[in-house]
């Protein structure tokens, strides 16, 4: 910037200095001395003029250059600044959903581990304790965070080895629950599988198939001890089980 700013000021020196030439050579023109001029003034007017006319069209030409890298610079700056802004947004909304599954999944452990020292256990509120896990472990997902994952998964299972105990007592199950189960799988996991490692993603679909296990002749166990390390031998398929 500072060097345009000084051939400005250098091509406004010249004009000024040709304008001058220009004034002295009018001043000729009109107070012409006594004899025949030896040169052809008009044809110099005319000369000087032409070339200022030729200045000022490159100099025109030059500044729309200018102006034209100028707003190409400007559009690339925006364009930077605004995907920038594009990633800042869709980070601070992965935060927003990371800090909700947070407080979600805090909230719903406090509740089951109030509801484990209750002597009657709710079937209903077991089912919807299972469901809050799974939906907070969507909400990790979403936010491409899973390192809480497992921690909803093993909650999750042990909701069903209550869940499992009722049905052997002969208490039923909401008849909703493995319906909205499955369409929370569909609608807010499936899309965010990805996210999971691979021993989480076994362990999900073991948990699961666990799930859709109960109230059958053959329930599945659960997948993990009680030290919530997961047991190959236990996966849906393998003979053992």
């Amino acid at each position: 910037m500072p060097g345009l700013f000084f051939m400005k000021s250098s091509f406004a020196l010249i004009i000024s200095v040709v304008s001058l030439l220009i004034s002295i050579v009018l001043v000729i023109v009109a107070l012409p001395t006594s004899g025949r001029p030896d040169f052809d003034y008009l044809g110099l007017l005319v000369g000087i003029l032409s070339f200022l006319v030729t200045l000022l069209l490159g100099w025109q030409i030059y500044n729309s250059l200018t102006i034209h890298s100028n707003i190409d610079t400007l559009k690339k700056l925006y364009s930077g600044v605004s995907d920038k802004n594009k990633d800042l947004e869709k980070r601070l909304e992965a935060d927003k959903l990371l800090l909700k599954g947070m407080v979600e999944v805090t909230e719903n452990t406090v509740y089951f581990t109030l509801a484990m020292q209750q002597p009657g256990k709710n079937m209903t509120e077991m089912a919807n304790t299972y469901i809050r896990y799974i939906e907070c472990l969507s909400l990790f997902l979403q936010a491409h965070d899973p390192r809480y994952s497992q921690f909803c998964m093993l909650n999750a299972d042990k909701v069903l080895d209550i869940i499992a105990d009722g049905i052997e007592h002969g208490v039923t199950l909401p008849s909703d629950f493995h319906v909205m189960c499955d369409r929370l799988f569909r609608d807010s996991i499936h899309p965010h599988m990805g996210f999971l490692s691979a021993d989480d993603t076994t362990l999900f679909f073991q948990i699961q198939d666990r799930r859709k296990s109960l109230g059958s002749e053959h329930p599945l166990p659960s997948p993990v001890n009680p030290s919530g390390v997961q047991l190959k031998e236990m996966r849906v398929g393998n003979p053992s089980t």
